[in-house]
């Protein structure tokens, strides 16, 4: 639990290091996209149910900002990643392999 802590304390001052940085009408954060996770939810069995990921910035107005989303049906987290590359400029059809594959992003954390 504690390298949890640590991990999470580093990412958070990464972020506001980011933040303090003025980048056109925003910060440089504002015009990131930086994706945060681990590899289960929970360590002691390997769960993948509630996938923990974190997004932060807006990668210049893409994404939505302050925004919690539980998914209510277990989506795909593909669909997260395929919303950060095409929300970076990325023209793509699909991310991941077998039952990881996803052809849509989430809109939910689209602006």
């Amino acid at each position: 639990r504690h390298i949890v802590v640590q991990i999470i304390t580093a990412l958070g001052q990464f972020l506001e290091k980011l933040r303090a940085v003025p980048e056109g009408a925003g910060t440089l954060l504002d015009n990131c996209a930086i994706l945060g996770t681990t590899d289960v939810s929970f360590g002691r069995n390997h769960s993948l149910d509630d996938y923990p990921i974190i997004i932060a910035g807006t990668a210049g107005g893409a994404l939505k900002k302050g925004l919690h989303y539980r998914s209510p049906s277990g989506e795909n987290t593909s669909m997260v990643l395929v919303s950060l590359l095409r929300a970076m400029g990325l023209v793509i059809d699909c991310f991941g392999e077998g039952a990881g594959r996803s052809e849509q992003g989430l809109g939910a954390i689209e602006a």
